[in-house]
């Protein structure tokens, strides 16, 4: 009787967390905000769908946190935003109660949100240009591309200002050399973020089911095991963008490139951090993760290049067989 008293009030903290999350983040209207609480909001209500199967469980977070935000902001965009848990939820609860592989929740996670978030910002663009057309689109780009330009500057003369010494270091010429690095590598980004907040919402989904008892034995450990299909296509992907730039072979070779090396490199480093985590014990992980950090602030380039063929190799060489990482047990 008390386990089921626990459980039930387990089920009320998890719809209250999902609506708070969802409301304090989308009435910011920030979008990044947003985007962090599809992630955990999406675990959450992942979780309450597979622990508490009932329609009145499910509902009323879909039905609170857009009437709060509403009520509190009188802005449609920030409701539309707090309902981002929504399909993220949905797609991790039917990932586990289908018994699909971790990675292929992922990927359908990544997925939805660069349709919701695609979405948002497609309503952004027509509400600006009163059209959605490859000229507004790029015309939003550039919009937000002026943003980091101008934030730049600031930051530039303000350093100038302060007595730094970089006015020969920090140019308009450098400036404009980040600007266009981001206009080939934005997609990218974003592929690799959305990829991260997939395993973070299969993440705190997992573990609190687990909790509850309600995770399915099929699908095991649930381990995220990149493809070794993927790990090929990444290969070509790098050397295609140390042979090619935008400079050479125009925007969009480099924009196709930058897409699908940022997009896959997470999984990438995963699977090369588990795999080394894996050898070291658990009593000397602070001590290497300590080292780790300051490796990545003074070496910074060749430790993600180091990191990046380890992860290739485990890979290429994974077996069913291996052993769970540490990292997908928690």
């Amino acid at each position: 009787m008390t386990d089921a008293k626990t459980k039930s009030s387990n089920y009320i903290i998890y719809m209250i967390l999902v609506v708070a999350i969802g409301v304090i983040t989308a009435s910011t209207g920030d979008i990044s905000q947003t985007m962090l609480s599809a992630a955990a909001g999406g675990g959450l209500f992942a979780a309450l769908c597979m622990t508490k199967r009932k329609i009145w469980a499910s509902l009323i977070p879909v039905i609170a946190t857009p009437g709060i935000v509403y009520l509190m902001t009188r802005s449609l965009d920030c409701t539309a935003l707090s309902l981002s848990f929504l399909p993220v939820g949905l797609l991790v609860y039917y990932g586990m109660a289908k018994k699909l592989s971790r990675m292929q929740t992922v990927i359908r996670v990544l997925g939805v949100m660069l349709l919701f978030y695609g979405a948002v910002q497609a309503v952004y663009v027509y509400v600006l240009f009163g059209s959605l057309t490859p000229e507004t689109i790029s015309k939003f780009v550039e919009l937000n591309l002026d943003v980091f330009r101008i934030f730049y500057s600031q930051l530039r003369e303000f350093y100038i200002a302060n007595g730094l010494e970089i006015d020969k270091l920090f140019t308009e010429e450098l400036i404009e050399h980040v600007i266009e690095e981001t206009r080939v590598m934005w997609f990218g980004y974003a592929l690799a973020a959305f990829g991260v907040l997939g395993f973070v919402s299969t993440a705190i989904a997992k573990a609190l089911c687990k909790k509850e008892g309600a995770f399915p034995k099929e699908c095991g450990d649930w381990k995220l095991v990149f493809s070794k299909v993927g790990a090929l296509v990444f290969i070509f992907a790098y050397i295609a963008g140390n042979l090619y730039s935008s400079e050479t072979e125009g925007l969009y070779l480099a924009f196709a490139i930058n897409a699908i090396c940022f997009g896959l490199s997470p999984a990438v480093l995963y699977m090369g951090a588990s795999k080394i985590l894996g050898k070291i014990r658990a009593s000397k992980r602070t001590s290497a993760l300590i080292t780790f950090l300051i490796a990545i602030s003074v070496f910074g380039h060749y430790v993600l290049l180091f990191m990046l063929i380890v992860g290739i190799y485990v890979t290429l060489t994974y077996e069913e067989k291996d052993a769970v990482s540490p990292t997908e047990e928690k």
